[in-house]
């Protein structure tokens, strides 16, 4: 059966698929210069769908040395310079393709092959190979579900930057060309540490001129998702929320920088739940223990917390950068609202006086119940008539996906839920983690009180 792979620029690369003989593997070959085919590689027998093998769709929105995770049964966690056991497969032209599940690929078709006859000579043999193939399959599957399935959630690796599916690539890469200017409002979090909230709050202090209200999700001016051309058009004062570590942020001497931090416990459950339930990461049937893991080994969207926090740290006393905790605003939401408008330089009385009626709309407005509320709003405006199970991409919204449901973006909104999820063991897991990697810079007594997230014994 012959395809066509998209390429970058929507050129496409033809392909070739032909069965081995009577082995059940199956040859992807690709064109010669001489107008034949060669063997690119060859993928093993195993209860696969041909269709589910190649995801045109997904490639087609995917740079070509970008990974296409193909999130079909069991996964195996693995990098590019890793092929063995067959988890990835590196084509030259054809980018890295991921494939979970999918074993024993030859990635050097020019050595001998006789163990997979194309005439079909040899049946019995190869049907024996085949099945002891299977069998050491078998085998590994089971030593990897032991445990742990180690199935990540379905991403794509963007230049080193790990994004959801549905982002476009270009619009990430556009986003470093940026040049930011004294009219900018950045709010920098790693995901679920306040990030729409803390947007919602800036929305309420500058007025409605600085955000469309329309837009699901607050998404108007996420800088990873809409790109540069988007927020260059937006009014000032450009309000700009952003996943990106500190070296990767367009830098200007006036523009403004808050940076907000969630304890990790927190953080951790709070991404697991998201992970979970939005659909394009294809998690539905992970378990928490899977993902703290990922998360401890900075194996999540958007990257690692815990570099993401390092790589803040020291810019934190810099005259245009607002540092904030999720706790700390969460205590005393006044106090956090009264910080954010003085720093992004309010002018309005009434919203520096924390009695004053206009002050405390803002705090009620920006509540969780609120939030909630404003995002189920939005997200209906965003659907449309549209089913989310048959969604079509729309000109004025800057995913290919459907938007997600309010309550993935907003969840609890609470202080301490990683109680209820972390065991003793996992306790200890992220506690070491932070003293390993941000240790050398910031004391976590410095951020929150030791009752908010440390396991008691």
């Amino acid at each position: 059966m012959e395809r066509a792979l998209p390429m970058k620029g929507g050129n496409t690369k033809p392909f070739l698929i032909r069965e081995v003989g009577n082995s059940g593997a199956l040859d992807v070959c690709v064109p010669t210069k001489s107008g034949g085919w060669k063997v690119s590689f060859t993928v093993e027998p195993y209860d696969f769908d041909w269709e589910d093998f190649v995801p045109l769709n997904w490639l087609s929105s995917t740079l070509p040395e970008s990974h296409a995770r193909v999130n079909k049964a069991a996964h195996s966690r693995c990098t590019p310079d890793r092929p063995s056991s067959s988890s990835v497969v590196s084509v030259a032209s054809l980018g890295t393709l991921t494939v979970g599940n999918c074993a024993a690929v030859s990635t050097t078709p020019s050595k001998p092959r006789s163990r997979l006859p194309v005439d079909g000579t040899n049946k019995g043999s190869c049907r024996s190979r085949s099945r002891g193939y299977l069998h050491r399959r078998r085998q590994a599957q089971q030593a990897l579900t032991m445990g742990s399935r180690s199935r990540p959630p379905l991403y794509q690796d963007v230049n080193g930057i790990r994004l959801p599916h549905g982002f476009d690539p270009a619009k990430l890469l556009s986003c470093l060309e940026y040049k930011a200017s004294a009219g900018d409002i950045f709010i920098d979090t790693f995901p679920k540490c306040g990030t729409n909230w803390t947007k919602r709050i800036v929305q309420l202090l500058v007025g409605e001129n600085s955000a469309q209200e329309s837009d699901y999700g607050l998404s108007t001016s996420f800088f990873e998702m809409v790109g540069k051309d988007v927020i260059a058009a937006l009014p000032e004062p450009r309000i700009i929320t952003t996943h990106l570590p500190y070296e990767l942020l367009p830098k200007h001497p006036q523009a403004k920088y808050i940076y907000v931090v969630r304890n990790p416990k927190d953080c951790c459950v709070s991404y697991y739940h998201h992970t979970k339930k939005t659909k394009l990461y294809n998690f539905e049937d992970g378990t928490f223990d899977e993902y703290l893991r990922l998360f401890i080994d900075g194996a999540t969207s958007f990257g690692d917390y815990f570099g993401h926090l390092v790589s803040w740290y020291p810019h934190v006393q810099e005259p245009n950068v607002l540092f904030l905790t999720y706790e700390g605003m969460k205590k005393d939401p006044g106090a956090a609202v009264l910080k954010i408008a003085k720093f992004v330089g309010v002018k309005d009385p009434e919203l520096l006086s924390v009695d004053s009626p206009k002050f405390q709309e803002v705090v009620q407005n920006s509540s969780v119940d609120c939030m909630k509320e404003y995002l189920n709003t939005n997200y209906k405006k965003a659907l449309g008539d549209q089913d989310p199970e048959n969604w079509t991409a729309k000109k004025d919204y800057p995913l290919s996906r459907p938007p997600p449901p309010p309550e993935v973006m907003v969840r609890k909104g609470i202080i301490g839920d990683w109680k209820n999820h972390f065991n003793e063991e996992q306790s200890r897991a992220i506690e070491g983690a932070f003293v390993q990697k941000c240790g050398h810079v910031v004391e976590h007594t410095k951020l929150w009180d030791p009752e908010d997230w440390i396991q008691v014994a």
